[in-house]
């Protein structure tokens, strides 16, 4: 976490119950990451979904310290068999991997890396003229004949590697960023091996949104900002900031997903 300082303050908070106040601070001061390991059945493809929000201070005092410690960012590690979707909203990551592939990508770009039969690679924080940083990790289980595939990386957004950049969709309920799969016509880029509809939705405020989906699907819902609204006027589920949502599935989960703003920011 960084800065560290932060990170165990904000802790403190959660554990004597000021959740809604540690996620207020985490948001405007940064200190956070929430690895949410997800059930391999109920899940299914989802594996793990890690949200970060940094900062880094030139006037931390810990930082220079914590740098000899950890470097800032993941250094070399393996990756087999599954598929990482590394979402940025601010700041940005330095990849480096076995193959000699290197990349800077942040500020809303998204990687989309094919890990398949195997790589190492390294992920490192944009830090050295401080600033802020927050992303999202997906991690996306491979079908099972996928698995010993060719690593394969791809880049959407305004990075000078992207292939494209992210395809939108405005109405006057949302704006959706549409970053695998599809909604309506509008298409990601992005060639992935595990078919997903992978969507991040700014609900415009006091405003409900619907998608259609089908009932055989996995959904969840992650809140940055909320609390948001799951289900139908009448018979939501409110889920808090900072929170996961599995949503049903099967005959009883009907034919599409419904958010709403319970909130007028």
């Amino acid at each position: 976490v960084w800065p560290v300082v932060n990170g165990l303050f904000f802790t403190l908070l959660d554990l004597v119950g000021l959740k809604d106040a540690a996620a207020r601070l985490e948001d405007w001061l940064g200190g956070r990451v929430a690895p949410m390991m997800l059930d391999n059945v109920e899940a299914d493809p989802f594996l793990l979904l890690v949200h970060h929000r940094h900062r880094f201070d030139f006037w931390d005092p810990i930082r220079p310290i914590f740098r000899l410690l950890l470097p800032e960012g993941f250094p070399a590690h393996p990756h087999r068999g599954f598929e990482t979707v590394t979402m940025t909203l601010k700041g940005g990551l330095r990849h480096r991997d076995s193959f000699g592939m290197k990349q800077e990508y942040g500020d809303g770009d998204v990687q989309w890396l094919t890990a398949g039969r195997g790589m190492l690679h390294e992920e490192m924080w944009t830090s050295d003229e401080g600033g802020n940083a927050e992303l999202y990790q997906l991690w996306l289980n491979l079908p099972r004949e996928n698995k010993m595939d060719p690593p394969k990386l791809q880049v959407i957004g305004q990075s000078p590697d992207a292939i494209a950049p992210v395809p939108e969709v405005r109405t006057p309920e949302a704006t959706v960023k549409v970053i695998g799969g599809a909604v309506g016509d509008v298409e990601s880029p992005i060639q992935a091996q595990t078919p997903v509809k992978l969507l991040n939705v700014v609900l415009h405020a006091d405003q409900t949104w619907s998608l259609p989906l089908p009932p055989s699907y996995t959904c969840l819902v992650y809140v940055r900002r909320g609390p948001v609204g799951v289900g139908s006027p009448g018979s939501q589920t409110e889920v808090p900031t900072h929170h996961l949502a599995y949503l049903a599935k099967g005959p009883s989960a009907g034919e599409q997903v419904t958010l709403s703003a319970l909130h007028s920011e």
